[in-house]
């Protein structure tokens, strides 16, 4: 063996070594390590592990070192590679967890029986840590990394599956039917198999003396909102009141505008309070809530500041839940003694999905969509092509129909049409009067003004952003434009596309995408385009945007994901959600303590962390 030094261009050293193993020679050479000068004797012999690059001939770059009569805890079988940050070396991390292991490994508790890590393929949580430190092998490493993966689905679906079944044993009890029952007859419309199946759940719900607690899960334009509605006239004919929180403005008013006629119709007081509301108003608002006076409220997050309180909560409705934390429905809940909760989303969540983050709920389902509803016929096209698709716009806007604009952005931009940019197209095609724009830039009282023109059809083309994604019901919109679509996921491109449709009018969505789009990106779309289905999409759209948090898995209880996978791991997140069910029907005790110290153990290095 030989060395040298030498420096780089950019002044750095680099040290250099020639070995052999008696039959062959190879280059070692590391940068920036100047320390390792004097390091290495002529004819002692050394094992050097890493990766062997080609570089005028092969050589090993930056590999780890050892003497080969040392203990080998750096270059003996498989090593493994830590994130690492400045100022840290590898070695000097590998010596920290061997001392941590030989400190830490008789207190590692182990709470899965042996059947149940049998039935799993999972090694004992003691030695599935040592093989992700101390491997013998990569399949022994692929066994250990399925433990932890097990060990992290566990701990997260019992807890909130342990959650669904607490604090049931309150509630109250809707018997008085009377006004919901009006209110279902005198429907101009037929319900829906599925409506009647999720009524009858909720009914059942509301008789058992326990407190409600029902997701109700249906793809847009399902009919969610006259399920609700009726849950609604149930607390209110039993002497109740209810509060319905919406995620944003335009759907909180939008609320308040297609039920405030029905409800006054049935002589039932009703309130529409966000943040926008003026102060004399809201205090009014505020004051008759507190003494009873007012029998329903449509808001936004203005319902859970702490000004706002109920004589008698007794139903909570959170439309689009998925836009709150779980925080916020608790606030809400928790302005009376138990009341109802009714949630709603009309964004398909995927069931691996909805075992872990809303496994507290029971969950109905409007799969179904409303006799005469029309599958909406999507396309794309090119910018180039505008003046044909507006020629087809004015077609149906000259039968009477309406039409959306959707922009992915407000004000002018150099590579992306804005609301603005979008206008100006407009206005060479349509009477001006008969444009309307809506963004959450605009003030309170401009957006419901436009919203309530276009819903008059006072307004012919309603060029908008993503405000109204959600909730807004005009069902004589029969044509939707959506500007650079591969700005959008797939479930709000999905949302966007519920907006119209809603009527008995056949409906057009048209993607208007630059010349130029990625091969993966024109894929997306293309698979949207030729897709109805929402849970398929919010599927795909799992698989390409990857888990995320979606909700926030902290609001749950716990961490953010460490090891579990939500697409990858389908197959465990299944089963184990099966185990749990099990497990606490048949309350084993010996396990459940065992996993609520496991729980508290990992909340508290949480808690010491933050």
């Amino acid at each position: 063996m030989r060395s040298y030094t030498f420096l780089t261009r950019t002044r750095k050293i680099v040290v250099s070594l020639i070995v052999t193993d008696g039959s062959s020679k190879i280059k070692v050479q590391w940068f920036n390590r100047p320390d390792l000068k004097k390091k290495f004797a002529i004819g002692k012999d050394y094992i050097f592990t890493g990766t062997v690059s080609y570089y005028r001939g092969y050589v090993f770059i930056n590999p780890l070192y050892e003497e080969v009569d040392s203990e080998h805890i750096y270059t003996e079988g498989i090593i493994p590679v830590y994130p690492l940050t400045a100022g840290l070396k590898l070695w000097e991390l590998r010596r920290a967890v061997i001392k941590a292991w030989e400190i830490c490994k008789d207190c590692i508790e182990e709470v899965i029986p042996l059947n149940t890590r049998e039935y799993f393929g999972i090694l004992e949580k003691k030695e599935a840590l040592k093989q992700l430190h101390f491997p013998v092998s990569m399949e022994v490493i692929k066994r250990a990394k399925r433990t932890l993966i097990f060990e992290e689905a566990l701990r997260i679906i019992y807890t909130v599956k342990k959650k669904k079944i607490e604090k049931r044993d309150v509630g109250k009890m809707f018997k008085r039917v009377d006004i919901s029952e009006t209110f279902v007859r005198n429907l101009p419309f037929k319900l829906t198999e599925n409506q009647n199946k999720v009524i009858s759940e909720i009914n059942t719900d509301l008789l058992s003396g326990k407190q409600m607690r029902r997701l109700l899960h249906g793809d847009v334009g399902a009919g969610k909102t006259v399920v609700a509605m009726y849950t609604v006239l149930r607390a209110i004919e039993n002497g109740f009141q209810a509060a319905i929180m919406a995620p944003t403005e335009v759907l909180a008013f939008q609320h308040y505008m297609k039920w405030k006629e029905v409800m006054e119709n049935l002589g039932i007081r009703i309130s529409l309070l966000t943040g926008s509301t003026g102060r004399k108003e809201a205090e009014s608002i505020v004051s008759e809530l507190e003494i009873g006076d007012m029998d329903i409220v449509v808001g936004t997050h203005a319902l859970i500041s702490d000004r706002v309180n109920f004589s008698k909560l007794g139903l909570v409705v959170i439309d689009e839940q998925h836009r709150f934390g779980v925080i916020h429905r608790l606030r809400l809940v928790k302005k009376g003694l138990y009341p109802h909760l009714l949630v709603m989303s009309a964004t398909p969540i995927p069931r691996t999905l909805m075992l872990t983050l809303y496994g507290d709920l029971d969950v109905s389902f409007i799969k179904e969509l409303p006799q005469g509803r029309k599958l909406i016929k999507t396309s794309i096209d090119y910018m180039s092509k505008i003046p044909e698709i507006m020629k087809f716009v004015l077609s149906h806007i000259q039968k009477g129909e309406q039409a959306y604009f959707i922009a992915p952005v407000i004000e002018e931009n150099e590579t992306l049409k804005s609301v603005n940019d979008i206008y100006e197209i407009a206005r060479g095609y349509f009477e001006e009067s008969k444009i309307g724009i809506l963004h959450g830039r605009l003030n309170p009282k401009e957006r419901e003004s436009v919203m309530q023109r276009f819903v008059n059809n006072q307004i012919s083309i309603l060029i908008a952003t993503t405000v109204i994604e959600v909730g807004v019901d005009v069902k004589n919109a029969s044509v939707m434009l959506i500007f650079h679509p591969e700005r959008f996921g797939l479930s709000q491109l999905h949302q966007l596309r519920g907006r119209i449709g809603r009527g008995n009018i056949e409906s057009y969505c048209i993607l208007v995408v630059d010349k130029y789009l990625k091969d993966e990106t024109w894929e997306r779309l293309t698979f949207f385009a030729r897709t109805p289905d929402g849970f398929l999409l919010s599927e795909k759209d799992l698989e390409i945007r990857g888990p995320g948090i979606r909700e926030g898995l902290k609001q749950h209880g716990t961490s953010r994901l460490e090891f579990l996978n939500i697409i990858r791991d389908k197959d465990i997140i299944e089963k184990v959600s099966n185990y749990v069910e099990e497990l606490l029907i048949r309350g084993d005790k010996e396990i459940i303590d065992g996993l609520e110290r496991m729980i508290n153990k990992k909340k508290n290095v949480f808690l010491e962390a933050g």
